[in-house]
């Protein structure tokens, strides 16, 4: 895509109508859900409905199916991912092969087994990571995919004095990025297990 393009413009026509769509969506659902439970809202809604609710119970019986359904394919991404990662870091160290597959799923599964153990909160699980891994994949992320660009652009000569600016911006979303990862883990951690601390 080339800026100044009817394909550029179409692009960030439908990346903006679906990311405006998707906003309204959470909020929408976010501010029903506040507005019904107030601010005793638990972390997983349907928690906060009657066990004799029978929509609520039919709607719990398919979030199980929809997590035991779905856990063994983002298991083996991860597991894929971590394998790659591990295999790169072998061969940097100058000892190419590939990772043991079965070692690599005990140890995640171990990993994954011993949290379930310790928490107990599930909605402290779903906003810890919320907190965490949204920042950083609406800050840090693309900030240091753009920032590893220009290393690219700059090491052929070819940095313009635009993407000078747009270098310390990224590096500013890094920092900002990052204060709303320890703010947003802090205030998840201290809401679930010292909670008298925010009062």
């Amino acid at each position: 895509l080339n800026a100044g393009t009817k394909a550029m413009a179409d692009y960030i026509k439908v990346t903006a109508n679906a990311f405006s769509a998707i906003a309204v969506i959470n909020a929408s659902i976010m501010a029903l859900g506040f507005l019904t439970f107030g601010g005793n809202s638990m972390g997983i809604m349907l928690n906060n409905y009657s066990s004799m609710d029978t929509l609520a119970t039919f709607c719990r019986m398919i979030m199980a199916v929809n997590v035991i359904g779905g856990f063994p394919f983002v298991f083996r991404g991860c597991r894929s991912e971590a394998m790659v990662l591990l295999n790169k870091r072998q061969a940097a160290k100058g000892r190419p092969g590939k990772v043991d597959e079965r070692k690599v799923t005990k140890i995640i599964l171990g990993l994954l087994v011993s949290c379930s153990l310790v928490l107990k909160n599930a909605g402290f699980v779903i906003g810890f990571n919320g907190a965490v891994m949204g920042s950083a994949i609406v800050f840090i992320f693309p900030a240091l995919l753009f920032l590893s660009h220009l290393g690219d652009v700059a090491k052929k000569g070819q940095l313009m004095r635009s993407q000078r600016l747009e270098k310390w911006l990224c590096r500013f979303l890094v920092g900002f990025g990052a204060l709303a990862v320890i703010a947003g883990g802090s205030v998840s951690v201290l809401n679930t297990f010292f909670p008298h601390m925010l009062m």
